[in-house]
């Protein structure tokens, strides 16, 4: 039994590495859709610093999250951004006015709730009509990629399959 195991494992393997699956991880740059990977970063890290922003003026504010105009007037903004900026020096150039524009092609909604005792985040794509790309984020700092349900990184199209828009 033990044998069988092995040796059924063993096939796999070479299964996998002579391209049994063929373009798994192999995405072209003209398939994808969402930004390119320089992009990605500018709207992750933008995500991190409003997080991190969050989290400063929560501490310092007595335990309460910031609308939008408060938090970006915010120092913890500014530590924020300067901190990321490191890494991303997009950061510094971006529309902070402006949410609903904040980079060409790119809507930021930051919804605090009502008692201010939690936020959430969504960076979506004004220009990805077909996978409606998206950085998401909350209170809990988790930071997530979205797309429309049915739309796969490497969809050539950007369009729904058949069976996900019935």
């Amino acid at each position: 039994m033990h044998f069988r195991f092995i040796a059924a494992s063993s096939l796999l393997v070479s299964y996998l590495m002579v391209g049994g699956i063929p373009n798994l991880g192999q995405v072209r740059p003209s398939e994808m859709h969402g930004p390119d990977m320089q992009e990605k970063r500018l709207l992750v890290n933008l995500v991190r610093v409003i997080n991190t922003a969050q989290m400063r003026y929560r501490d310092k504010d007595g335990r309460s999250f910031a609308e939008w105009n408060a938090l970006i007037a915010s120092q913890g903004f500014k530590e924020a951004i300067d901190q990321f900026s490191r890494s991303s020096p997009g950061l510094k150039d971006l529309n902070l006015g402006t949410p609903t524009e904040i980079a060409s092609g790119w809507r930021l909604r930051l919804t605090v709730s009502q008692d201010k005792k939690s936020y959430s985040i969504a960076l979506t794509s004004k220009s990805d009509k077909g996978c409606s790309y998206a950085v998401v984020s909350d209170d809990e700092g988790l930071i997530r990629e979205a797309r429309i349900i049915g739309c796969s990184e490497s969809s050539k199209t950007g369009t729904l399959p058949a069976s996900a828009s019935q």
